[in-house]
C-alpha cells in the first residue's frame, strides 16, 4: 500500500514495503470502525468510519460492498449540561457536529437587558454586577483608554459585556484578591 500525498508535500512519499501487512489477511478488517476524538463544552465528540471496500493481499480479492446498513445506537437520550451550553457555541456545534440539532437550543442564562457594555470603576459597581457574558477583569489604565472598540464590537456580537477595573476590586488597602470580591 502506497502512503497517501500530502496535499503541500513537493515530493511523493518514498515507497514503504511493510510485509506483516500483505500476511495478516483482509485489510481494514472492521467494516465499521467509531472512535470517541473528546470532549467539547460537554458534548462527546467522535466519528465513525464505514469501510465499503476491503482487500485480501494474500488471495489478491478486493471485495467491495454495494449495499451497507449501519445502525447507531446512542444508548438512550443525547444531553448536554445547559451551564456549558453556551449560544456562541451554537455555530461551532453546527459545523463540527452532523447531528447537532438533537442538542436544541441553549437556554439564555443571562437575561439582563443592558443596552450597553457595563464598567465598573468602584468596587460598589462591580458587586452590583449581576450578569454577564463576557466579564474583563483590567488594569485601570487598560479599562480608561483602551477598551471601548472592544467593547463595542462585543457588544455588537451579542455578548453581554461587564468590565471591571482591578482597582475597585481593593478593599482597606489589602492587596490579596479575595474570591468572594470577584
Amino acid at each position: 500500500l502506497q502512503p497517501i500525498q500530502f496535499d503541500n508535500a513537493t515530493e511523493p512519499p518514498p515507497w514503504t514495503m511493510v510485509p506483516s501487512a500483505y500476511t495478516s489477511g483482509a485489510y481494514p478488517t472492521e467494516t465499521v470502525q467509531h472512535t470517541v476524538d473528546g470532549m467539547l463544552r460537554g458534548v462527546t465528540l467522535g466519528r465513525f468510519i464505514i469501510n465499503p471496500v476491503s482487500w485480501d493481499p494474500q488471495t489478491g480479492i478486493l471485495t467491495a460492498s454495494s449495499r451497507m446498513r449501519v445502525s447507531i445506537d446512542f444508548g438512550g437520550a443525547v444531553t448536554i449540561d445547559q451551564r456549558l451550553y453556551s449560544r456562541f457555541f451554537v455555530p461551532t456545534f453546527r459545523q463540527a457536529l452532523l447531528n447537532a440539532d438533537i442538542l436544541g437550543e441553549p437556554v439564555r442564562t443571562v437575561t439582563s437587558d443592558i443596552s450597553e457594555p457595563v464598567i465598573a470603576r468602584t468596587y460598589e459597581g462591580a458587586m452590583a454586577l449581576d450578569a454577564a457574558d463576557l466579564l474583563i477583569l483590567a488594569g485601570d489604565d487598560f479599562v480608561d483608554t483602551m477598551m471601548d472598540s472592544f467593547l463595542e464590537a462585543k457588544h455588537e456580537q451579542g455578548y453581554v459585556t461587564a468590565v471591571v477595573a482591578a482597582g475597585s476590586l481593593d478593599l482597606h488597602g489589602d492587596s490579596e484578591l479575595h474570591p468572594e470580591r470577584l
